[in-house]
């Protein structure tokens, strides 16, 4: 289940909680600018901090590690189909997957949101990819700015720019992942 569930309402603050041991830690599905600060959604089965059709909203300031699945991707703050959000001056650090895929921070379909400031250190799956900050499908006009992505078993930074155009990553700097700092495949 979830630990705090926001299902269509705006305008809502989530602060200064401490959930753990939720497949999803924080959940907001539809609904938009809601405010997200100074939480701790740690040692959760799937996502730490989850946010679905889910515009314009304000994640500072929280930590989203340690989360971990076994047979399912692990995520430190997932945005999908989620646009004009901020997420600044998080954690997301070791989240970690037994088979597919695991990232600090992921957008999926999502547009125009603002990502400054994080850190995305140590991700990893023991199969699949372990990726810092993944940028993947049909998500345009990202800003991805002054982040740390770190020791990631795979990559630091993945943008697909097969499906997703206009994205900058101005000063991404990573270091210490297996398969390189960024790769941004065509």
């Amino acid at each position: 289940g979830q630990g705090v569930t926001s299902y269509g309402v705006s305008g809502v603050t989530i602060k200064d909680c401490t959930v753990e041991g939720f497949y999803f830690g924080i959940y907001l599905l539809g609904g938009g600018y809601n405010t997200v600060n100074n939480n701790t959604a740690n040692l959760n089965g799937l996502e730490g901090i989850f946010l679905s059709n889910s515009d314009s909203n304000s994640l500072n300031n929280n930590q989203a590690n340690d989360n971990s699945a076994v047979l399912l991707s692990a995520v430190g703050i997932f945005l999908g189909n989620s646009h004009n959000n901020t997420v600044n001056n998080n954690t997301a650090n070791n989240n970690y997957s037994a088979v597919t895929y695991a990232a600090g921070i992921h957008l999926q379909d999502s547009s125009n949101n603002t990502v400054n400031n994080n850190t995305a250190d140590n991700n990893s799956a023991s199969t699949g990819d372990g990726v810092g900050i993944s940028v993947p499908d049909n998500s345009n006009a990202n800003v991805v700015n002054s982040n740390t992505a770190d020791n990631n078993s795979s990559y630091g930074y993945f943008l697909d720019d097969d499906t997703s155009a206009d994205n900058t990553f101005p000063q991404a700097c990573a270091v210490g992942s297996d398969a390189g700092q960024a790769v941004f495949r065509a």
